[in-house]
C-alpha cells in the first residue's frame, strides 16, 4: 500500500493509468544486471526452532555467528487435559512489554551460536552459564569473535554489558576487554585485528542525559582509550577505514544524521556527507562510500559519496 513501510515503488503505465509494482521491480533488476550486478535466487540458510535475533558472517563465508534465544514449549502438567503448569520465574527481569511476555524458565537468555551452513553444525560459542550475549563481530582473520555480555555474578542486576573476545570455536572461554560502569557495545575490528573500536555510553548516574561516544581497546587486552569526545554528539555504527587510520561513524546532530571520519591519531571529526540529510546506513569498500539517505521531502535512497 502506498505510504506504508512495505511500499517500495511502482511503475505508472501512461496508456492505461495503471500502477505496476512488478514491472517496476523487474526494471530495477534489469538495470542492476546492466550495471554489472549479480542477482542470485534466495535460499534458506538456517532452520532453527525459534528463529534468530541477529547474525554475522565469518570473513571466509563458511560460518555464521547467530544470536539465538532458545525457547521450550509452555510447560504442561502431563495430564490428559494438557493444562499449562505454573510458570517458574527464576530471573530478576521476568517480563517484557513486547514479544515474549513473561520470561519463564523455558525462555533462555540470548546466546551466540556458531553455525555452519554446509554441515548444519550448531553450538554455543562460549561455555557455561546463561549470560546474555549480543553484537558478534568476527576478527579479520576469522579466528576470534568480539561480542557484548555481562558475565558478573550479579549480571541480572545490570542493564549494561562489556566487550569480550573469544576464540571462534564452540565452548571457548571469553576474555573481558572493558569494565566501564556504563554501556559498551557495537564492537568493530581494525583491519590488522589488533584493535577494537566500540560505542560507550555515559556513566550510569547520568543515564537520563546519556550520550554515546567512541572508545578503542587493544584486542589482546589493555587500556581503553576514549576518542573523538570533543564532537559532543551521539554517534553510532563505528567501523575502521581500510588502512586503520580512521573510524567512520554516523553522527546525530539537529535533525540530521551524517557520516563522519575520525582520525585515530587526533580524534577530530571530519564531516563526509552533505547537510539536510538523514543517513540510515553506510558501507565503505575499495575506497568508495555508499550511503542510505533520506530527507524531509524524499524517502531513503542509495547514494554514492
Amino acid at each position: 500500500e502506498i505510504g506504508s513501510d512495505s511500499f517500495h515503488g511502482v511503475l505508472v503505465v501512461k496508456s492505461s493509468a495503471t500502477l505496476q509494482p512488478a514491472l517496476f521491480h523487474r526494471g530495477l533488476a534489469n538495470a542492476a544486471l546492466g550495471a554489472g550486478a549479480f542477482l542470485a535466487e534466495e535460499r534458506r540458510v538456517t532452520d532453527i526452532a525459534g528463529g534468530i535475533d541477529s547474525y554475522a558472517w565469518s570473513p571466509d563465508g563458511t560460518r555464521l555467528a547467530l544470536v539465538h534465544t532458545a525457547r521450550t514449549e509452555e510447560p504442561r502438567d502431563g495430564k490428559a487435559s494438557g493444562a499449562p503448569s505454573p510458570w517458574v520465574i527464576d530471573r530478576v527481569i521476568f517480563k517484557t512489554d513486547a514479544g515474549s511476555g513473561y520470561l519463564h524458565s523455558g525462555i533462555k537468555s540470548p546466546r551466540i551460536y556458531l553455525f555452519e551452513p554446509a554441515t548444519g553444525a550448531f553450538a554455543p560459542l562460549t561455555a557455561g552459564g546463561e549470560f546474555e550475549e549480543s553484537d558478534p563481530a568476527w576478527s579479520p582473520d576469522g579466528t576470534r569473535i568480539a561480542f557484548v555480555s555481562s558475565r558478573e555474578r550479579d549480571w541480572q542486576h545490570s542493564d549494561y554489558g562489556d566487550i569480550h573476545v573469544a576464540e571462534a570455536r564452540a565452548g571457548s572461554t571469553p576474555r573481558r576487554l572493558t569494565d566501564f560502569p556504563g554501556a559498551d557495545y557495537g564492537p568493530a575490528w581494525s583491519p590488522d585485528g589488533r584493535q577494537i573500536v566500540c560505542l560507550q555510553g555515559s556513566d550510569p548516574k547520568y543515564w537520563m542525559y546519556n550520550q554515546t561516544g567512541l572508545a578503542i581497546v587493544p584486542a589482546d587486552g589493555g587500556a581503553v582509550r576514549p576518542i573523538g569526545r570533543a564532537l559532543d554528539r551521539d554517534i553510532n555504527r563505528p567501523s575502521f577505514s581500510a588502512d586503520g587510520r580512521e573510524i567512520h561513524v554516523l553522527v546525530d546532530d539537529d535533525r540530521e544524521r551524517y557520516l563522519a571520519r575520525i582520525p585515530v591519531a587526533d580524534g577530530k571529526a571530519i564531516r563526509m556527507s552533505p547537510p539536510s540529510l538523514v543517513l540510515h546506513d553506510y558501507q565503505v569498500a575499495s575506497g568508495k562510500t555508499a550511503v542510505l539517505a533520506a530527507s524531509s521531502t524524499h524517502p531513503a535512497e542509495v547514494f554514492a559519496l
